[in-house]
């Protein structure tokens, strides 16, 4: 048997106390809901030494057999701890999003006082109406909350915190098809010439539209990952490794290489990113809801129009089925449609 105390460093520099027990073979953890405040030396041994006087009970628990493990860690389990966990400790390109979630989880419940045991099938009611109606939220982005909540209860299911997932039983939110926005080469060119107040903002975007990667993969490149013209990586989202050869304009966006581990775009916060990103479409007179994600769509779409195949444009992508590009296809047809139907007449 063994239980140690262990923290877990948070992103506003705290750090979460959590019990970390082993006992017959089996490791489970079990969140306290103490927090260690960052330059607060005199309070975080307080609040130490009561960790470690739950640890001391905990070990005369277990050797009486007095401690359940399953249902003591319901009841005991902060959902907040255990999801800032999850998050840190997982490599995905929706941190940002997962983290959204639990804000609206905390303004929902006016507090990040709150156990497994108290969600159940009314709560995640109640939080669905309340991103519906008095967030409010689109419904596909309800969707990607609510599925996103949902599998932080999968993983507490397969981590044995709760022994039942209270969403088996919720209907989830029906999605709507958005829009894709793109750029055409005519408003790409248009853009390149119009001046960004943040120039690494504006060298990323047009990076993307040219390679096709997603915000996160660009965030993260370092010159390590270009190789002979190419950029070999393994995607963010999907973690999947996809070799993208980069056009002349990529090359020339990128620049002269650096150290190995350097990243090659030093880019602001989201946030930050989106208001220059909006000026400076704004400035090109471009009226069309350009988000950073439409480089990616202009990548899709361009090629497509210059005479790339559908199978291609997918591998180009990383998409691992090739309904998924399609998508880019159809809105190609449609603007040749429109091209078309602009034609004058005899």
């Amino acid at each position: 048997m063994s239980i140690k105390v262990r923290e877990k460093k948070l992103g506003n520099g705290n750090s979460s106390l959590y019990l970390d027990i082993y006992v017959n073979k089996r490791r489970v953890y079990e969140f306290l809901d103490i927090h260690l405040l960052k330059g607060e030396k005199e309070t975080n041994k307080s609040k130490l030494r009561q960790a470690n006087e739950i640890r001391a009970t905990r070990e005369l628990d277990i050797a009486n057999n007095n401690y359940n493990l399953k249902s003591n860690k319901t009841q005991r389990t902060n959902f907040f701890d255990y999801s800032e966990h999850y998050i840190s400790d997982k490599n995905s390109g929706r941190k940002g999003t997962f983290k959204c979630l639990l804000h609206h989880i905390e303004k929902h419940h006016s507090s990040k006082k709150l156990c497994f045991n108290e969600i159940d099938k009314l709560f995640i009611e109640n939080f669905k109406s309340y991103l519906l109606d008095q967030v409010p939220v689109s419904k596909n982005s309800a969707y990607i909350y609510m599925l996103m909540f949902k599998q932080l209860f999968n993983q507490a299911l397969k981590n044995e915190i709760i022994s039942n997932n209270p969403f088996d039983k919720i209907d989830m939110i029906k999605t709507t098809r958005a829009q894709k926005y793109y750029l055409t080469f005519e408003e790409l060119k248009k853009l390149n010439k119009e001046d960004c107040f943040n120039g690494e903002v504006k060298r990323a975007f047009l990076f993307s539209c040219f390679s096709g990667l997603r915000l996160g993969d660009i965030r993260n490149l370092t010159w390590r990952e270009i190789q002979n013209g190419n950029i070999d990586i393994v995607q963010e989202k999907t973690q999947e490794q996809n070799i993208i050869k980069l056009s002349k304009t990529a090359l020339e966006l990128i620049g002269e290489p650096d150290e190995a581990d350097t990243k090659i775009f030093k880019l602001p916060p989201d946030y930050h990113l989106g208001i220059f990103l909006k000026a400076w479409i704004h400035e090109a007179k471009i009226t069309k809801k350009i988000t950073f994600h439409s480089a990616r769509h202009t990548f899709a779409t361009m090629n497509l129009t210059f005479g790339a195949d559908l199978f291609t444009v997918s591998k180009l992508m990383g998409h691992s089925n090739i309904r998924s590009t399609q998508v880019y296809a159809k809105l190609i047809d449609k603007k040749k449609n429109q091209a078309i139907d602009a034609l004058p007449v005899l």
